[in-house]
């Protein structure tokens, strides 16, 4: 008479964290559609992308702007893309990078990572999507990490690695709630990174399990598992993929924040760095050019990857590749002005050298 509640008590400790993961899941998303409801206003917000558009472009400023969403899309979801979590700021602190040979004198007036590594170009310029998640923190890491992987192999390591199994750091962040890029590195040194390719690739151990962002014309699906698959973190791999978890792990040998006098001169020495950018209404619709800031209120911090910098018109910048897919500003890449601390975006620069 006892035996099937037994059995049913025995499967919900086996089962009772993913079901915890999928309710906390739902909780999420149904706070997410509330809050899309309350601020889906299809004429007004046509109305405010159109009008910031036709301002930024009639100040005839560094940078054009357009449509890179759907106009409808709300202030809620382009919020929701952010990422960098200022809960974690007591965790941010990585060790300084110190050699007075690591300075930026005697650097080149331009430098791109995918011309001086032609051999690890496919990796460097790949544009990943994080899909209406702010899980930039842990993609645009694992995305410097697999580049500078690569690098330090000398091309012999060619291999995405997973932002989605980066993403599942629980003392990171959140997944799509957020997290800190500075721990990110410190997940890599101690704990490792398995691989991992995009949204339904197939690729690696761990694929991006987070439905992409359609470009402008087209609304992101509501697909209620889109949400509840990110709340789901289980460490194996893919069913699929030849290799156990364990053997298909990469790591990181050191980790450190880099001074304001040693960005160029670590990129052009060991590749692709990451930053933190302050991201403001009016970066949401940049399409071409050098960005700085125009208008419109904070939305909150975003983490970039940087690969390069350059001069155009007079105006230095740092070439940037973002994690909005390829529909968003220049295929993907971004340039940003470089020297005067264009939001934020010299403040925190962090990087790691891979195990190889």
């Amino acid at each position: 008479m006892i035996v099937l509640p037994t059995l049913v008590f025995l499967a919900y400790l086996v089962t009772g964290r993913q079901i915890n993961s999928i309710a906390n899941a739902k909780q999420t998303y149904d706070t997410r559609k509330l809050n899309y409801k309350a601020e889906f206003a299809p004429i007004e917000d046509q109305l405010n992308h159109t009008m910031m558009i036709d301002y930024i472009n009639n100040l005839n400023t560094s940078w054009k702007a357009g449509y890179n969403f759907h106009p409808n899309i709300s202030k809620y979801e382009l919020k929701s893309l952010m990422g960098v979590n200022p809960d974690y700021r007591r965790h941010l602190q990585l060790p300084k990078q110190h050699s007075i040979l690591s300075t930026n004198s005697t650097m080149p007036a331009e430098f791109d990572s995918c011309q001086a590594w032609p051999e690890c170009q496919e990796l460097i310029s790949m544009i990943h999507d994080t899909g209406l998640c702010g899980s930039d923190w842990a993609v645009a890491t694992a995305s410097a990490f697999s580049d500078r992987l690569c690098i330090a192999s000398k091309g012999t390591i060619v291999r995405n690695l997973s932002a989605e199994d980066l993403s599942c750091c629980h003392f990171c962040g959140h997944k799509c709630e957020g997290g800190s890029p500075e721990l990110a590195w410190r997940y890599l040194m101690t704990d490792g990174i398995v691989t991992g390719g995009s949204y339904q690739s197939k690729e690696g151990c761990k694929p991006y399990t987070i439905y992409p962002i359609r470009g402008y014309g087209q609304l992101p699906p509501q697909n209620i598992m889109g949400y509840m698959s990110a709340g789901i973190c289980e460490r194996k791999c893919q069913e699929e993929y030849a290799k156990d978890l364990l053997s298909d792990l990469y790591y990181a040998e050191c980790i450190y924040s880099l001074r304001r006098n040693t960005h160029m001169r670590d990129i052009y020495n060991n590749g692709p760095v990451i930053a933190t950018v302050k991201v403001y209404e009016d970066f949401m619709y940049y399409r071409s050019g050098i960005y700085q800031y125009t208008t419109g209120e904070q939305l909150g911090g975003h983490a970039v990857k940087i690969i390069g910098w350059g001069v155009e018109n007079g105006v230095k910048y740092w070439l940037c590749v973002n994690s909005w897919g390829s529909s968003w500003g220049e295929n993907g890449f971004f340039k940003i002005k470089r020297g005067n601390n264009e939001c934020g975006i010299e403040e925190r620069f962090n990087a790691g050298i891979p195990k190889v």
